[in-house]
């Protein structure tokens, strides 16, 4: 990794050199060696072309949300929304720290955006039906914590299931 990354530095316009700096990025994320990785995805960030971006803000996020650093991701969701506002995947991270950080209708609000974007490429579909999921997830909660426990209150719960239910068709 250290040789790409050298031969990154000596000579970043060649046209392989951003090549051997996402084959240095992959190698330091395999080894969780996350400053390193961080290090290189930031350069891929600030001066690659649009996939080597898409692809140094998909592994940072995914990087930051597997370390716990919600602070830095939160910043790094910022960061690739304002390179491509129409990517599903800060949203997605959005929510996802927002349910960490228990905070539902934040984190329901952006799992809504992701699950409802247009998908380009598997990492997006990926996340996409992964935003879905948890949706799916918190509408049966939400569904089987409606219950009754008298009968005066019944009809009112079932017309509420029913009225959930309606929603999901």
């Amino acid at each position: 990794a250290e040789i790409m990354e050298q031969f990154y530095t000596r000579f970043p316009a060649h046209e392989k050199a951003f090549d051997l700096l996402k084959n240095a990025t992959q190698i330091r994320l395999s080894l969780d060696d996350q400053p390193s990785a961080d290090t290189d995805l930031q350069l891929l960030i600030t001066n690659g072309m649009s996939e080597d971006r898409s692809f140094a803000h998909q592994a940072r996020m995914e990087m930051l949300f597997q370390h716990h650093d919600f602070s830095a991701l939160t910043v790094a969701i910022q960061e690739a929304e304002s390179d491509n506002s129409t990517w599903i995947l800060p949203p997605y991270y959005r929510g996802l720290v927002a349910f960490e950080e228990h905070r539902q209708e934040e984190a329901l609000s952006a799992l809504n955006q992701a699950a409802r974007g247009i998908a380009r490429g598997d990492v997006e579909e990926d996340a996409q039906a992964h935003a879905a999921f948890i949706l799916s997830q918190n509408e049966q909660l939400n569904f089987d914590a409606l219950s009754f426990s008298d009968p005066a209150n019944a009809e009112a719960v079932l017309q509420n299931k029913l009225a959930m239910l309606a929603k999901l068709e």
